[in-house]
């Protein structure tokens, strides 16, 4: 194929990265498809003849072909990468549930901006809950059947988990589908004999931990409701979760980050690898966000949370964690944009978003504005309350936010759809520090002796 501006462009969702490479002694570029996740190192001349049009190298024309660095000058590729996340979306065999079994949690974060209280999910929405898992079940062509047990802190509703749990499994049984489970924890209740119980009889494949930094900094933001510390008997929860678990679920454990606690992040990567969590667990971080309140506003500048991230990224790395430096393509950003998804608060109430519910933010004269409907309802009412999110793969949906122009799109999915329709910019790190993160790819790959024609 001649390469000439006529038939050929490059392509729309390209990142480059003009580095020295002192081993070599040339200029190189790093080349990052954000479509195909493939990532080309080629040196400068070359780059600046495919650039130009002007290269003869009809194998390296092709090969840019491939990996979307180059793209057909027809092509209208925001269109083609809408079309292929809903045609994601739209094959996904997967039904989900996210499940708040209570409303109740023990501690008091500052930052959360849900409403907590003693409610636990009756027995009743407990039995409309599964005759609608076997409704939506009966209604498509599913493979497998996905559990998210969700909070306030869901282990404040281990009576509830074990009641739905076994039958739920039993459903997924009756109806040849796989099945699997998760929850997202604060750790404080998570006892040995609590893990053994979620990882043996409730199939828990993945728990997320909550730790913001070491002792002085997480117990001032994550502390009890009577203001009590939580930092101990949490760690002391994670490091028993971690002997116990001998490689049957993954551990995840993040931390909220602000100007308040930065300082502690990287004192709790030391203690990480002090205790020889480095093979064990998943880390990472995350701002500070609004959860229909005001906590975004103490959340770092986004250029200044990237460098922070590459600070502690770095770190990782050193210490001997996994680190994941270029991320993947994301053809669902959460399930607001899925169909096949949805979240069931204790009161039945059903959603599409993980942060709406149990917010008294969204209560408008005694309703959620977000709620689709109840979980006893045949059809839910308010359909187009999940249009509200879940059309947000819609080029014209997406002409009023920046995504629509942006070269990190197929990798960061949009963000978070309820972040733009509030009017904020939810843009993650890695559109700010991801020529940064492509540096420390070649990088480190340099230094394990890796092959450095292609970091993908």
């Amino acid at each position: 194929m001649s390469l000439n501006s006529e038939n050929l462009k490059l392509s729309r969702y390209l990142i480059e990265v003009e580095f020295y490479d002192k081993l070599s002694q040339q200029e190189l570029v790093i080349l990052y498809s954000t479509r195909s996740g493939h990532v080309k190192i080629i040196d400068l001349f070359s780059w600046r003849e495919i650039k130009q049009f002007s290269s003869k190298n009809i194998n390296l024309v092709n090969s840019f072909l491939e990996s979307k660095i180059l793209v057909h000058s027809y092509e209208d590729e925001l269109q083609t990468v809408l079309n292929e996340n809903n045609e994601f979306l739209d094959n996904s065999s997967k039904l989900y549930f996210a499940i708040q079994p209570t409303a109740a949690c023990p501690l008091g974060c500052g930052y959360c901006g849900q409403l907590h209280s003693q409610k636990n999910m009756n027995s009743l929405n407990q039995l409309l809950l599964l005759e609608r898992v076997k409704n939506k079940i009966s209604q498509g062509k599913f493979d497998a059947l996905h559990i998210g047990w969700f909070g306030a802190e869901p282990l404040s509703g281990i009576g509830v988990i074990r009641k739905l749990s076994p039958q739920l499994q039993e459903i997924a049984v009756l109806n040849n589908l796989k099945y699997g489970a998760k929850i997202i924890t604060n750790g404080f209740l998570l006892n040995p004999q609590l893990t053994r119980e979620l990882i043996d009889e409730h199939k828990i494949s993945m728990i997320e931990i909550t730790l913001d930094g070491i002792k002085e900094f997480h117990d001032q933001r994550r502390h009890t409701k009577g203001n009590k510390p939580t930092f101990d008997r949490i760690f002391q929860n994670v490091r028993e979760l971690i002997e116990i678990n001998e490689n049957k679920c993954h551990i995840t454990l993040r931390c909220n980050v602000d100007q308040r606690n930065k300082e502690g992040v990287t004192p709790l990567l030391h203690l990480f690898a002090k205790h020889n969590f480095q093979n064990n667990i998943k880390f990472y971080v995350a701002p500070i966000h609004s959860w229909g309140n005001d906590a975004h506003k103490l959340s770092a500048e986004k250029t200044e949370f990237s460098n922070w991230e590459i600070e502690w990224l770095s770190l990782m790395y050193q210490l001997g964690f996994k680190v994941s430096w270029i991320p993947k393509r994301k053809k669902q950003v959460c399930m607001a944009v899925d169909k096949n998804s949805e979240l069931i608060d204790p009161s039945g109430k059903v959603f599409n978003c993980t942060e709406v519910s149990l917010v008294p933010f969204y209560e408008k004269e005694g309703t959620n504005i977000h709620e689709l409907g109840h979980v006893g309802e045949e059809t839910l009412c308010n359909e187009s309350h999940r249009s509200h999110f879940g059309s947000f793969y819609n080029e014209e949906t997406l002409q009023a936010y920046s995504c629509h122009s942006c070269p990190i799109l197929p990798i960061c999915g949009g963000s978070c759809p309820k972040e733009w329709k509030e009017g904020r910019i939810p843009c993650p790190s890695i559109k700010f520090n991801i020529k940064q993160r492509l540096l420390l790819a070649y990088a480190t790959k340099l230094s394990e002796g890796k092959a450095l024609k292609s970091l993908s």
